[in-house]
């Protein structure tokens, strides 16, 4: 019970009502019996006596996930820490006597509190019994005994957490803890049910929010949809209207990482942007400073701007590169060929820029070559670097300077990108790759047609072309960038009008421009080659008949009876050999049934002669045993069907067997008589005597 009322101080107040509200319908009953007026006074409400739970003024949320305050009924709560005080002291009495927690002195006051236990609450207040903190006890309590504890804590409240909003899930308040208490335990799409179910009911607190967020994109990490992602920045711009989340750095920089996912570079950059300059001390800051470089080499190419500004913006980005370079975490972690990878282009471009630029001012004079060397130095590095690894190494033979210019470099550094997430860099490799391919061969260039850009070019080279637009576009499609991703398509299209994935792709993208027309491309497509196949299906089934009239004569002349080769012959050949077929038939069917009806006869008479030679074998045998020796069933079938063999020969078996019969009989009658004679000679001879 004590339990119950803690966990669900809401089910106690409606108890309360419930209760009030019986005895205030018994007292109405008990006096209109008994004649007296009904007094119709208004009984005092139980959320009188208790806290409000849905005001920030009475309820502070605790710190702590397993373990929850609730609010309740002031007078019980006192109660109810006056009682755990007394089990607590006299558990600590009945102890033995330690020298861990606590000291003499607080055992004796524990002990004298004990021995007042049954005192009233005015004089337990008074002089309050010392008892031990929960730090001490947690320090004492060993940490599997701890986890236990905890474990079981925390599945009897959320069995109740459960119970309470099976029967009333409109409550923002229980919604939103039970929310977070499911977010501990990284149940993420269960806590983002409850959370977004407290959030319609009203709750605006920023860790509801916070953890909406964070839920979602745990969703995402997990394998979710885009939904989710956009679920989660919508959570993240609520919880950013909280001045606790956006004087959060961590909170920051995950809304910026959802923002890099879902396309918005520009959202992302502004973020990391305010991080470095408000958070110079955030333990994170090189991965910030990564992302923010990364972010402003794809923006500042992507944009048009002038030189000076490009020029001092990747300035900014090499020092930050060039320090990260410098981190011991970074380069002897696995990102340390993406940051030198980047800090290799960013430098080469930087080179490239300020030779493009215009002239420094007086007294100072550019030094490309200086710079060259530099870039010069650092693809060295980066080629020793990717000898060490699997999936860039160049190949055997080839030196740092050739290896630099060749296409294939960059698409297995886009491939090794891609493979780690990394979705910009994999553009940027993808691009170089593309402009480092051989150049494109004078019939498709000097035309201003799209339609002629694979024109001129080898296959090999056309489907390398392919292959690189291709997994462009699959790496913009990734990274949420339409536009780029559908020029990429466009151009697969050029080169292959009729590439599967890229018709597809551009009808999914961009339906507005492709759909129609590839719909009256396939549609005509679609009639050309009926046309076509019905001509080319005419021809191939002309010759196809003749053949098979030939090798159908051929066989019906090798075998003119069988049936199949007939039918496949009448078939082909009506009017040549139906008549034939005909004649043919009757003539079989006139044989055939004369042959049925001898065949018929022939049959009877072998059945019956059949029959008979087997029922006489049969009798013969049994004739031939002791036991239908004499049998008279068997000798007259004998005697019925070889009456020249046994008639006979049972006529005088049957004679003989007569006169023995009669023989035996007068010898047995003359015995009996003669022996009844003489019995009654006895006995009249004796009758005589008498």
């Amino acid at each position: 019970m004590f339990l119950q009322k803690l966990l669900d101080p809401e089910d106690e107040r409606r108890r309360r009502v419930r209760r009030a509200r019986i005895v205030r319908r018994n007292r109405i009953k008990r006096e209109v019996a008994q004649g007296l007026p009904v007094r119709r006074l208004r009984v005092p409400k139980a959320s009188d006596f208790a806290l409000n739970l849905d005001e920030p003024e009475e309820w502070t949320e605790p710190k702590s996930p397993f373990r929850p305050t609730f609010g309740g009924n002031s007078y019980e709560s006192t109660q109810q820490r006056q009682t755990v005080k007394q089990i607590r002291a006299t558990a600590q009495q009945s102890a033995t006597p330690t020298k861990s927690l606590f000291s003499s002195k607080s055992s004796k006051v524990q002990s004298t509190a004990a021995n007042n236990a049954s005192a009233t609450s005015s004089q337990e207040s008074a002089s309050p019994t010392p008892v031990p903190s929960r730090k001490s006890i947690s320090r004492s309590m060993s940490p599997h005994v701890k986890a236990k504890w905890q474990e079981v804590f925390q599945q009897v409240v959320f069995k109740r957490h459960e119970e309470i909003l099976a029967k009333d899930p409109n409550r923002k308040w229980r919604q939103e803890r039970f929310g977070l208490l499911l977010f501990a335990k990284r149940e993420y799409a269960r806590a983002s049910e409850h959370l977004a179910k407290a959030v319609s009911l009203g709750a605006t607190s920023s860790l509801c929010w916070r953890r909406l967020a964070e839920s979602y994109y745990h969703m995402w990490e997990d394998g979710g949809e885009w939904e989710v992602l956009w679920a989660c920045r919508a959570a993240y711009e609520q919880a950013l209207n909280h001045v606790e989340v956006a004087c959060s750095p961590v909170a920051l920089f995950t809304y910026a990482q959802v923002l890099e996912l879902l396309g918005s570079y520009i959202g992302a950059l502004t973020i990391c942007a305010s991080i470095l300059q408000t958070f110079p001390k955030f333990e994170q800051l090189r991965e910030v400073k990564l992302r923010f470089v990364l972010l402003q080499r794809y923006q500042l190419f992507s944009s048009v701007s002038d030189t000076s500004t490009k020029l001092a913006v990747l300035k900014k980005c090499t020092e930050y590169t060039q320090e990260l370079l410098l981190d011991k975490a970074i380069t002897e972690g696995p990102r340390h060929i993406n940051v030198l990878y980047l800090h290799t282009r960013l430098n080469e471009m930087l080179v490239d820029l300020a030779t493009l630029s215009v002239s420094e001012p007086q007294g100072q004079t550019p030094k490309p070559k200086l710079a060259h060397v530099s870039v010069d130095i650092l693809f060295q590095g980066l080629y020793k670097l990717a000898v060490k690894c699997p999936e860039v190494a160049p190949p055997p033979g080839v030196k740092w300077k050739s290896w630099k210019d060749r296409s294939e470099t960059y698409t297995a550094f886009a491939e090794y990108f891609r493979a780690q997430g990394e979705n910009v860099l994999a553009s940027d490799a993808l691009s170089q790759s593309l402009e480092l391919l051989e150049a494109l061969p004078p019939e498709s260039t000097n035309s201003g047609k799209s339609t002629n850009l694979w024109r001129g070019l080898t296959v090999e080279q056309r489907d390398k072309r392919i292959a690189l637009y291709l997994v462009l576009a699959r790496n913009y499609y990734q990274c949420n960038q339409m536009e780029k991703a559908i020029r990429s398509m466009e151009a697969v299209f050029d080169l292959d009008p009729l590439h599967a994935e890229a018709r597809a792709s551009l009808v999914e993208w961009f339906p507005a421009k492709w759909q129609y027309r590839l719909e009256l491309e396939d549609a005509s497509q679609v009639q050309i080659a009926r046309v076509l196949r019905g001509i080319w299906d005419r021809k191939r089934a002309l010759l196809r008949r003749r053949e098979v009239i030939r090798a159908a004569e051929q066989k019906y002349r090798e075998s003119p009876y069988h049936l199949g080769s007939r039918r496949q012959v009448l078939r082909l050949l009506r009017d040549k050999y139906v008549s034939l077929f005909a004649a043919q038939d009757l003539a079989a069917r006139s044989i055939q049934r004369g042959a049925r009806r001898y065949l018929h006869y022939a049959r009877m008479r072998w059945k019956i002669e059949g029959q008979r030679e087997k029922t006489l074998r049969e009798l013969k045998s049994k004739h031939q045993t002791r036991k239908y020796r004499y049998n008279r069933i068997v000798r007259s079938q004998l005697a019925a069907l070889q009456p020249d063999e046994y008639e006979n020969r049972f006529f005088r078996e049957d004679c003989s067997a007569l006169r023995i019969q009669r023989c035996f009989r007068g010898e047995r009658t003359r015995k009996d008589f003669r022996r009844l004679r003489d019995a009654r000679r006895q006995q009249l001879q004796q009758d005589h005597s008498r």
